[in-house]
């Protein structure tokens, strides 16, 4: 009888112990609900300075405009524009020629280099001789999945190219030959050929021209050059992008006047080819070309946009190439 009364004691404390005590102590908890807030007034001794509960911005004075102005932008870093060591360009029946100022083994590395980047992974040559590099076939249009199962069907494989450059010395100079074929599941599709039949392959080839430029120049082979009145005008940035040196003896309209461009009337900061200085087959004569003059460490540099163009790169390279002295 006394471990039946002592079981249920037990049970009794136990479940008052799980219900919080919520009989024997009151809860607090809404309490804030019903508060007042204090609205007794602080007496301040005569002479104090008066209290104020305001934000206070240091030097709110000297700040021009506190107006929202919109969403912010990160400004980004001007490129930087690097010289280029002047490097002749002609172009033959089958061929385009450089003329570069380095030796034969300095220019093929630099070649080697340049296809690297341009095929991306995996090996990029095929052929290394003394003269002569050849590159593997170059696939610029990658085709998916289904495209390569479509192709096994229609029997109609996509193109790839194939470069070839040879070399020949020619004094303290390496004369640098460059030209392309087009290939289709091994076999040949088209002969060698220059570059300048085709846009893509011809933007290939100013790339190179001033990927060329850049390095011999950083290299410092003619370093004696960048202390002349006269050097060379044409300087490139890390993406390819041309600009003109400008002379700080000259002012903009003579230097543009030079070069056969014009500045378009009644059009802000718009450049033209002249008439009579059109190139056939150049297809730039009836075109306008919005232009910037900016501001860099070594001086002023024009830059003409030539991205609304179809083949941008060519025709930037067409477009300076005006301002080197003939």
């Amino acid at each position: 009888m006394k471990n039946t009364s002592f079981k249920l004691a037990s049970a009794g404390v136990l479940a008052l112990a799980m219900s919080g005590c919520s009989s024997i102590l009151t809860d607090h908890a809404n309490d804030y609900q019903y508060a007042v807030s204090n609205t007794t007034q602080l007496k301040e001794p005569p002479g104090s300075l008066q209290v104020r509960d305001d934000l206070v911005i240091p030097n709110v004075n000297e700040i021009p405009d506190l107006q929202k102005t919109g969403k912010f932008v990160t400004p980004r870093a001007p490129f930087i524009f690097y010289p280029m060591t002047k490097i002749p360009v002609s172009n033959k029946a089958d061929r385009m020629v450089f003329d570069v100022p380095a030796g034969l083994d300095k220019t093929k590395e630099m070649v080697k280099g340049f296809l690297g980047a341009l095929h991306g992974q995996g090996e990029a040559i095929a052929t290394d001789k003394d003269n002569q590099i050849i590159s593997v076939p170059f696939e610029f249009v990658k085709q998916g999945f289904w495209g390569s199962v479509a192709s096994t069907f229609t029997r109609d494989f996509p193109e790839k190219t194939v470069f070839s450059f040879t070399f020949k010395r020619s004094g303290n100079d390496t004369i640098v030959s460059m030209q392309f074929k087009q290939q289709e599941q091994g076999k040949d599709v088209t002969s060698w050929q220059s570059p300048e039949k085709d846009p893509k392959r011809y933007t290939d080839a100013i790339r190179l021209w001033g990927n060329l430029g850049r390095q011999i120049s950083e290299a410092s082979a003619y370093l004696s050059q960048r202390g002349e009145n006269s050097p060379f005008p044409i300087w490139v940035d890390h993406r390819g992008i041309f600009a003109v040196h400008l002379k700080t003896t000259v002012d903009l309209a003579a230097q543009v006047k030079a070069a056969g461009l014009h500045f378009v009337d009644g059009q802000s900061n718009k450049l033209a080819i002249d008439k009579q200085e059109a190139q056939s087959g150049a297809k730039l004569d009836e075109q306008t070309f919005p232009y910037k003059v900016e501001t860099q460490r070594d001086g002023k540099f024009l830059v003409i946009d030539a991205s609304k163009v179809t083949d941008p790169e060519l025709a930037s390279f067409q477009l300076v190439q005006r301002f080197i002295a003939k």
